[in-house]
């Protein structure tokens, strides 16, 4: 018999694609939550990015949508809008959305909206954290420092963010600009991994060391929470989980320290 979970009977309502809120879903589901995926009729974006795929999604998504229902709906049709609404306010406890600004408050499920109409719901904005600026220092960094000495430093970060994570959890404001610099750093690796494999292999390969790049983000979703879950069991407390997080990095940034140009065979 399964152990009961903390958030059963919860009913999640995502109106997500991408990313920001099918992670959110995801934890959700992994905590017994059931969530309830709502997607437009040509589904999520983040179904095409690929390869690889499996079961006739990318790799990418099957993590992050695990554990979830998936509906279908056309938020242009009114009856089927409609039915959405009455959805959320019979049987929803909490909404998770990253619809592009503004688009939720025309259909009429913006926050406000819902909550005039179910007042205890919670609900919750989500969206990638420094889409902009991050990026701009990112790419100032890599164009003073290198790409590669760029990544070292993001890898290096987090690898020292860890085990921090841990000691500040009961303080709000550290844990939160921690939790900044963390995903910052995670979307600099993600958008210079690819032109410093470039740097060092050529760009014939490119596309296929990218999805090489996002497999092993997929396998890290399905993993990391299952070796999190096992050292709380083990432990009692997930101080462990952290510090094994920051020994993968550690092993990350030893393998891109090793990392060097292939030799190349002169032409006269």
């Amino acid at each position: 018999m399964n152990p009961p979970t903390p958030l059963a009977n919860i009913v999640v309502v995502e109106l997500g694609h991408s990313v920001a809120a099918p992670f959110a879903g995801q934890i959700f589901g992994d905590l017994g939550a059931e969530v309830i995926k709502i997607e437009k009729t040509s589904g999520d974006d983040a179904r095409t990015w690929g390869p690889p795929f499996w079961e006739g999604a990318s790799a990418t998504f099957q993590p992050l949508n695990r554990n979830k229902k998936s509906v279908v709906c056309d938020l242009r049709d009114p009856q089927q809008l409609s039915a959405l609404k009455r959805l959320i306010h019979e049987r929803a406890d909490v909404v998770l959305q990253n619809l592009r600004p503004g688009q939720v408050a025309q259909l009429g499920l913006d926050a406000g909206a819902l909550m005039t109409m179910k007042p205890d719901l919670i609900y919750c904005n989500l969206g990638a954290f420094g889409n902009a600026a991050g990026r701009i220092l990112s790419g100032w960094m890599s164009d003073a420092f290198g790409r590669l000495p760029t990544l070292k430093i993001m890898v290096l970060a987090s690898a020292l963010a860890m085990p921090v994570f841990f000691l500040v959890r009961e303080q709000l404001l550290p844990f939160y600009l921690l939790t900044a610099v963390v995903y910052w750093c995670y979307g600099t690796q993600l958008s210079v991994f690819a032109s410093t494999t470039a740097d060092l292999y050529g760009t014939k390969h490119l596309g296929m060391n990218y999805g090489v790049l996002f497999t092993a983000w997929g396998a890290a979703g399905i993993l990391g929470p299952a070796i999190a879950a096992r050292a709380f069991v083990r432990f009692g407390s997930y101080r462990y989980a952290f510090f094994a997080a920051s020994a993968m990095a550690l092993v990350a940034l030893v393998s891109l320290s090793m990392a060097k140009p292939p030799l190349r065979t002169a032409t006269s």
